[in-house]
């Protein structure tokens, strides 16, 4: 679903167009953008190491953060910045989770 240009948004319509281009593939023309990019975050826990949050974009995984450290793992040269943002949201949750119900 493309965002859309809203005038009355904070920051106004350019806000729209930064989403835009935060959600689209860093280094990818305008015009190859797609609005149906599937991005999955799912939390990972490998034996004997500390549980990750996972990201994915269209089935690759493309950037990892460590549950409790938060060190990212992954190029973040290839990470946008709104999948960025939704994997660091995701961390928090788990986290949050973790503490709270001692998952």
């Amino acid at each position: 679903m493309p965002f859309p240009l809203d005038p009355n948004a904070p920051g106004g319509p350019r806000r729209s167009e930064y989403l835009r281009r935060s959600f689209a593939a860093v280094g990818a023309p305008a015009h190859a953008q797609s609005d149906e990019a599937d991005v999955s975050i799912w939390l990972a826990t490998p034996d004997r190491h500390e549980p990750l949050v996972v990201a994915e974009v269209d089935g690759q995984p493309i950037a990892a953060l460590g549950l409790h450290g938060g060190k990212l793992m992954g190029d973040p040269k290839r990470v946008p910045p709104g999948v960025m943002a939704l994997l660091q949201l995701r961390r928090l949750e788990a986290r949050l989770i973790v503490s709270v119900f001692g998952v």
